[in-house]
């Protein structure tokens, strides 16, 4: 996975803080906030963002490459759920349980 389908995935979300900010600075300029001040919290905003979205790109990618590892290294790939190891979000659980339907 690239770091563009990444950001592909998360589009909606980045929408939404966008939108957030974008609000959240009218807000405090229409209530007499500085524009030093406006600025440090879009700033602020924007780098706590960039840290989860690195974050998170950074662990599903070593997840993945962990599985496409596992995929390639097995012979009888219906084994593959077995060997996955522990889902480690509520997606990943949904689509293991779907992978042991399609093997099992």
């Amino acid at each position: 996975m690239t770091f563009r389908t990444f950001i592909k995935d998360k589009f909606y979300l980045l929408i939404l803080n966008i939108a957030c900010a974008v609000f959240l600075s009218l807000f405090l300029y229409f209530t007499g906030t500085g524009h030093d001040e406006i600025i440090l919290i879009f700033v602020c905003w924007a780098l706590i963002l960039s840290l989860y979205l690195a974050i998170d790109y950074w662990k599903l990618n070593k997840r993945l490459s962990e599985m496409k590892h596992i995929m390639e290294t097995l012979d009888k790939k219906y084994l593959f759920p077995e060997m996955m190891g522990k889902p480690s979000s509520a997606t990943e659980q949904e689509y293991f349980i779907l992978s042991k339907r399609m093997t099992g």
